[in-house]
């Protein structure tokens, strides 16, 4: 998710009757514990076949740690 599908999103969200804000919505790689201050994943589309597995190797990183929030909230 780059900036454009986060306000898509927060447009979208404040339709809902339950509050969403943009602290409710967060980007993928906030979930990998070594991810620096860049949140945003590179879109690939159109570059080389490295852009494409650094995409995959972020959202790899980031799984781990989703997961186990997602495993928080449900409980």
């Amino acid at each position: 998710m780059d900036g454009s599908h986060e306000r898509w999103v927060l447009e979208r969200a404040a339709r809902l009757t339950t509050p969403v804000t943009n602290t409710t919505i967060r980007y993928l790689r906030s979930f990998d514990p070594t991810c620096s201050t860049m949140t945003e994943l590179d879109d690939p589309w159109g570059r080389p076949v490295s852009a494409y597995e650094r995409m995959y190797d972020d959202i790899e990183a980031a799984v781990p740690g989703l997961v186990v929030h997602l495993a928080r909230l449900t409980r």
